[in-house]
């Protein structure tokens, strides 16, 4: 469209060419919506470690991959434990397990303090769980949590039901999504 307008801004498509270059939609579509694009950004050492896993169960010949495929399911791994709780976060989609969501939509926000601060949220549907940073427009739960607490219960060092219960955490919303969230993600 872009293309149209700028061949004829000199003939009939004066006033929209002014309109398109007031706004700035010349600029890209990005500009044009007024949303940029989210970068999904991923652990390096993760993926270097899941390919080199891939590579082995190839080499290894399809009994071997049959087996290793076996063992994977008997024995889950842990992904490599987060340094921080904002990387905790960013982290949870590569373990996120689409069989246990089912056709789940949900939203969920946490509120960190005490060492980090940052509000960031989890956008759950299609099968498909993504990171965004900042609050969400309606979240189905929101979490209150010191950085130091949330990394113990992801880490299995703290029961998240006993801190919700003795108040070390907070949640508002549907605390049924609360429930589920230990039950999508793979650890």
């Amino acid at each position: 469209m872009g293309a149209l307008v700028r061949e004829n801004r000199d003939s009939m498509m004066k006033d929209d060419h002014r309109h398109w270059e007031a706004h700035g939609f010349y600029e890209g579509f990005e500009n044009y919506i007024q949303q940029k694009k989210e970068t999904v950004t991923y652990d390096p050492e993760v993926r270097r470690i899941w390919l080199k896993e891939t590579i082995a169960r190839h080499k290894a010949g399809k009994e071997g991959r049959k087996a290793a495929a076996r063992d994977a399911m008997a024995t889950p791994r842990r992904p490599p434990l987060a340094a921080s709780c904002l990387e905790l976060l960013k982290s949870m989609p590569l373990g996120f397990d689409p069989t246990a969501s089912g056709d789940l939509e949900a939203v969920y926000q946490f509120e960190i303090f005490g060492g980090e601060e940052f509000t960031s949220h989890l956008r759950i549907g299609g099968g498909n769980c993504t990171f965004h940073e900042g609050p969400a427009a309606r979240p189905g739960v929101v979490i209150k949590s010191s950085s130091d607490v949330w990394l113990g219960i992801a880490r299995g060092e703290i029961d998240g039901q006993q801190a919700f219960m003795t108040g070390k955490y907070k949640a508002e919303g549907d605390l049924s999504l609360l429930m589920k969230l230990k039950s999508l993600f793979k650890t």
